[in-house]
């Protein structure tokens, strides 16, 4: 049986992966990264950290495209309502190697006590495939999650400075604020998506472009 934890190089998923290595000890343990290669680049570092600690090798598995080159190739701006880029980026390429496998798994995602929605979106999306939410499972929030990574002695990877998680950069899951930040900390990012929107016609709110948005105060 193999556990393969979903890791995003985000605090819940490193902290789901610790209790799985903690349950499960290491040997059939898969760490699986699927890039957007639009990351805070301090996310390498943590990733590097945490796979020594644990012990267990990052596995990870590209399309080899980044989140700027799916936006440019299906001139299409991702949105709250279509996340192209993590169907993509993730979603596809994680399923596609779940097929490679000749063996029974189990997969894990980082999904805290407040995200029980996606939980089960994911378990309606993908009946075929066993998945667990240690998170969920123990009630932890994503805040507790940070505070248990930073006690086994790990420094938080430095987009959570300025977000609430390390997601890429922009996020366009992100909500009005989350893009102000973006804005104030991460300009060249926000320019660039604001571009492609005049580019493609098209925006990541409903009612509202980026270059409007930046006119409001921070």
């Amino acid at each position: 049986m193999l556990h393969i934890v979903l890791f995003s190089r985000g605090a819940q998923s490193a902290y789901t992966a610790f209790l799985v290595a903690k349950k499960y000890g290491r040997e059939n343990l898969v760490l699986l990264h699927t890039p957007t290669k639009a990351e805070h680049p301090d996310s390498d570092r943590f990733e590097q950290e945490f796979s020594n600690f644990i012990g267990v090798p990052i596995t990870e598995i590209s399309c080899g495209k980044s989140l700027w080159e799916v936006i440019e190739e299906n001139k299409f701006i991702p949105n709250q309502r279509a996340a192209l880029c993590t169907q993509m980026l993730k979603v596809k390429v994680s399923q596609k190697y779940f097929k490679t496998l000749n063996c029974d798994f189990t997969v894990y995602l980082g999904y805290s006590n407040s995200e029980k929605h996606r939980a089960e979106k994911f378990i309606k999306n993908n009946p075929n495939i066993k998945a667990r939410f240690p998170l969920i499972e123990k009630n932890i929030s994503d805040e507790k999650a940070k505070r248990c990574i930073q006690k086994l002695g790990f420094k938080l990877p430095e987009a959570y400075l300025y977000f609430e998680h390390n997601n890429c950069i922009p996020c366009i899951k992100g909500g009005k604020n989350y893009w102000l930040q973006v804005l104030k900390h991460f300009p060249e990012q926000y320019w660039r998506m604001s571009d492609l929107e005049e580019k493609f016609n098209h925006t990541v709110f409903k009612d509202i472009s980026l270059k409007e948005l930046a006119r409001r105060p921070l």
